[in-house]
């Protein structure tokens, strides 16, 4: 009944959606075998246990974003004078965990330019590129953030990390990727199918990958968010 309390009040209103479904998987399934268990009576230990599992069964990132979910409900439970401490104080992480420091040389961005092909996800990952912004933000662009005649993107509170809005400037061939979309009958996002943003990045990059192979230039390891920090 908390968790339902908690995703409703607090959750919903600062969550991404995607973090927010993350957030729901963990606190309604990972850590379901807590739920008979009165908020109150929950401890460490059954923290720690059910850690263990959670590890076992989905592996070691998987606990630590559980842990993570799982502590942010009974800090707000704290604030809301339900319980007095935080099970999860103390419990280990699965896994320790380091910021990824990966970086891309000039000529691997060039490798991946040249690979990109002619659809959603090579023009994404080609504005990637130009704007450095997040996958989630350019894969859900939408035609009412963009202003061609100053060459301005704003994106919007609601879809930025840090709920400020953002306004980037578009270099010119930014401006050409996006004059050469046709716009779908009824959506309002620039990039992928059906009711939402784009989707299925894991097999477009895969896509991408075989494209490199096949030319010679097979592609090193990466993430697009190492694009980003590049």
């Amino acid at each position: 009944a908390v968790v339902e309390r908690y995703l409703d009040r607090h959750a919903a209103l600062r969550l991404k959606p995607k973090t927010l479904a993350d957030v729901k998987r963990y606190l309604r399934h990972h850590w379901r075998p807590l739920h008979p268990l009165p908020l109150h009576k929950v401890e460490r230990r059954h923290a720690a246990a059910y850690l263990a599992e959670i590890a076992t069964s989905n592996g070691p990132i998987a606990a630590n974003r559980a842990r993570a979910a799982l502590s942010a409900l009974f800090t707000w439970a704290m604030r809301e004078g339900l319980v007095e401490t935080n099970p999860v104080v103390g419990t280990n992480r699965a896994v320790p965990e380091r910021s990824r420091e990966r970086v891309l040389s000039d000529a691997e961005l060039a490798a991946i330019w040249r690979v990109c092909g002619d659809d959603d996800y090579g023009r994404i990952v080609q504005l990637l590129i130009l704007t450095g912004q997040r996958r989630e933000e350019v894969g859900g662009m939408r035609w009412a953030e963009i202003d061609l005649a100053s060459a301005r993107w704003c994106i919007p509170v609601e879809r930025t990390k840090n709920h400020r809005p953002h306004e980037i400037p578009l270099p010119s061939p930014a401006l050409k990727i996006i004059r050469g979309l046709s716009r779908r009958p009824n959506r309002p996002y620039l990039f992928g199918e059906g009711q939402g943003p784009f989707q299925g990045w894991s097999k477009a990059r895969a896509g991408l990958d075989r494209r490199a192979a096949a030319a010679g230039h097979p592609l090193a390891p990466r993430r697009l968010h190492d694009i980003r920090r590049t």
